[in-house]
């Protein structure tokens, strides 16, 4: 095999490498990148919330509480079909600004047991399902209050986004919290059940009751069932609250500084691999002198040293013109190549072993490194010595 094959497929290795790599980590940069995304959109949330009066907000939360007893006198359960259609639906690309999606924002949920930290939309559609959860049609307002039953649905299993992939990790007695209309309500897992897509009989509302049921998909990936954990409220403990509440945001924030950090160090290694291959190339075009004196114990010359240029592993020659490259010491103990060609090589001699390479393509000389034999190696002002061992 010729040097210009091997070079191309370094090249076609080194594409793949990278390749492999960007396909690998992918996923992650994407759910960390898109919750990047959705903390700045609950941030300006949260900062929309606390700059509006409490006239707008009391007029919100009547707005709501009067769907809400509307729901709960025509006891009906909610409709799922929506969010089966979203299931089956495939992954839009091109999705709307960042304002679209704060005019259909309710509110925020946070599930500290599996650090998630999502929007609450009022519409269960794909566009909404790819950025955060969507309170299911037919279902209450999450504002809390007896004879009401929100149902807020999210994917499972998205590449770009993790959502409620780690739903299933829940179990009764773990807590989650809804902010909305300036409140923040808390809620425990009472009951986690699997059922079919088309069964929504514990969806509806339970008399004198206020619950929550996080909806989703499951088995991972086959998405055949529905798994549906549902809380009731409880009394909101701010203090406890809101530790959990920041320890999902540092975890956030963490997560995406250390892909950030990765990303850019990883970015950094690439180009620094790239400049060394190209600068390996350039030194593979170009001649370059090896040249050392031989003495011995006493520092005098060693005449007649025979040393030899083989390849890295030591199984062939290198040769100019079919004649290999073979040098003697001359009277003065030196031993010179002049036309070597750049590159990583093995230097041998019968009781010598040394590695010889250019560490860059503006180095004057091979440099050399004494790998075994009764011999050692000197630098002085760039010449370098082997002087014989006592």
């Amino acid at each position: 095999m010729n040097k210009s094959r091997i070079r191309i497929l370094d090249i076609f290795m080194a594409i793949i490498l990278v390749a492999g790599i960007g396909i690998f980590s992918y996923p992650f940069v994407e759910d960390s990148l898109n919750d990047f995304l959705a903390q700045q959109m609950i941030i300006h949330y949260q900062k929309q919330a606390s700059n509006k009066n409490s006239e707008e907000i009391k007029k919100q939360q009547e707005k709501m509480t009067k769907k809400n007893q509307q729901l709960a006198e025509q006891n009906v359960s909610p409709g799922i079909g929506s969010f089966n259609q979203a299931v089956d639906a495939k992954a839009l690309k091109d999705l709307p600004s960042n304002a679209f999606f704060m005019e259909h924002m309710l509110g925020v949920i946070e599930i500290p047991k599996i650090n998630v930290s999502l929007p609450i939309f009022d519409q269960t559609t794909e566009i909404f399902l790819q950025k955060g959860t969507s309170l299911l049609e037919g279902s209450s307002y999450p504002t809390g209050g007896k004879n009401t039953h929100a149902v807020l649905s999210g994917h499972r299993g998205l590449p770009e986004a993790k959502l409620f992939t780690d739903l299933p990790k829940l179990k009764k007695g773990d807590q989650f919290f809804i902010q909305i209309n300036g409140k923040t309500l808390a809620y425990q897992v009472e009951k986690i059940q699997v059922v079919l897509p088309d069964e929504v009989d514990s969806l509806g509302i339970q008399k004198g009751r206020d619950l929550v049921t996080l909806l989703t998909c499951t088995p991972y990936m086959v998405n055949t069932h529905r798994l549906l954990v549902t809380g009731h409220r409880i009394p909101y403990q701010a203090k406890e609250a809101k530790k959990a509440i920041q320890g999902i945001d540092q975890w956030k924030k963490w997560k995406f500084f250390i892909w950030f950090i990765g990303i850019l160090l990883g970015s950094i290694g690439l180009v620094w691999l790239l400049i060394a291959y190209l600068d390996s190339l350039a030194i593979a075009k170009r001649n370059y002198p090896l040249s050392f004196y031989v003495k011995n114990t006493n520092g005098r010359p060693i005449e007649g040293m025979v040393f030899s240029v083989k390849t890295l592993n030591g199984k062939h020659y290198i040769t100019r013109e079919k004649v290999p490259f073979v040098k003697a010491s001359d009277e003065y103990g030196l031993v010179r190549f002049s036309d070597l060609k750049g590159g990583n090589y093995r230097l041998q001699h019968e009781e010598l072993l040394l590695k010889i390479h250019v560490k860059h393509k503006h180095s004057k000389q091979f440099s050399m490194k004494l790998k075994k034999g009764r011999y050692k190696l000197r630098k002085e002002k760039e010449v370098y010595y082997l002087i014989e061992k006592e």
